[in-house]
């Protein structure tokens, strides 16, 4: 009950209204004592909704740490509610910081995974994307980006926790209008084929990984014909999948061989036009260091025998 007058503002002359020590308080006692909280927990759903983004964000980051607890997000359903409804909040930094908080419970509580990145769901009558899908193509570019390395970083360290269906979707950022969302696409995209793809023979690679992982490489050299900064990132994938193989015992060739044996004729014909256009620079390049050669011989020998002129 004082905990509920405190959080009302009855009490503010108590020590938990100052600061963050109201909040520190509830987070012990979700761990040690959580129906006390049955009463409390409500009161923050309301914050949620307040004016001031700050305390939005603020009541964000502390019901995340709280539904990364027991049930808390079944047995306060209405707060959890209420909770991913901030995933279409109209304010920047509170959607950014939905998907870092989310992206945490996923990290600590793998059953939210669907919850958050695959499940649609209902508010009032409408149904709704699943929220980090929402993010995914939120109108503002720091956002969509953020939601990409969000979802790659947890790929990266367990792969059952995405979805291939929020995968195909990072897959479509890769022409995202943005290139800054562009780079996070391809850059996160090449990661997830290095990673589970480029360490093993394709030939014996399961159903599982081909299916959820096989496209990359289509898609990356399908954004290479799209405009001059696009090629420099594509080239820049392709090298850090083909060149850099995790796998010491696989090399160069024979990784660079199955990224060849992964792309339809499209990819094939973008790669080739890739590598043509950077051994056209390399050979003029080399043309262009032998000339600066000569020239600067023939700057310290103008005589052009060697020795000393008469």
């Amino acid at each position: 009950r004082q905990l509920h007058q405190i959080k009302a503002g009855f009490q503010n002359d108590s020590e938990l209204s100052q600061g963050n020590r109201l909040s520190e308080v509830v987070f012990e006692l979700a761990l040690t004592a959580p129906r006390v909280l049955t009463s409390v927990l409500p009161a923050y759903a309301d914050d949620l909704t307040v004016e001031d983004a700050d305390t939005r964000i603020c009541s964000i980051k502390l019901l995340g740490a709280l539904f990364s607890i027991g049930n808390f997000h079944r047995d306060f359903a209405t707060v959890f509610l209420e909770f991913k409804r901030r995933s279409a909040d109209k304010d920047l930094n509170v959607r950014r910081a939905m998907v870092s908080v989310m992206q945490t419970l996923v990290g600590d509580k793998s059953e939210l995974a669907s919850v958050f990145m695959k499940d649609k769901w209902t508010v009032q009558g409408e149904e709704r994307q699943a929220p980090m899908r929402t993010l995914m193509l939120d109108v503002d570019e720091k956002v969509r980006k953020d939601t990409i390395e969000a979802v790659i970083d947890l790929c990266l360290t367990n792969s059952d926790s995405v979805p291939e269906s929020l995968l195909r979707l990072i897959g479509d950022r890769v022409k995202d209008k943005k290139i800054v969302v562009r780079h996070a696409a391809l850059s996160g995209l090449s990661k997830l084929y290095q990673k589970y793809c480029a360490p093993f023979d394709r030939s014996s690679m399961s159903n599982t990984v081909s299916e959820k992982y096989g496209w990359i490489p289509n898609q990356v050299l399908g954004l290479y014909r799209v405009d001059v900064e696009s090629r420099g990132m594509v080239a820049k994938c392709v090298e850090d999948i083909c060149l850099s193989p995790e796998d010491s015992d696989r090399s160069v060739a024979v990784v660079s061989l199955d990224f060849w044996c992964a792309l339809d004729s499209g990819g094939k014909d973008s790669l080739v036009a890739m590598l043509k256009r950077r051994h056209a620079f390399s050979e003029h390049f080399v043309r262009l260091a032998s000339m600066r050669d000569q020239i600067g011989a023939d700057l310290d020998d103008p005589a052009g025998d060697g020795g000393e002129s008469d």
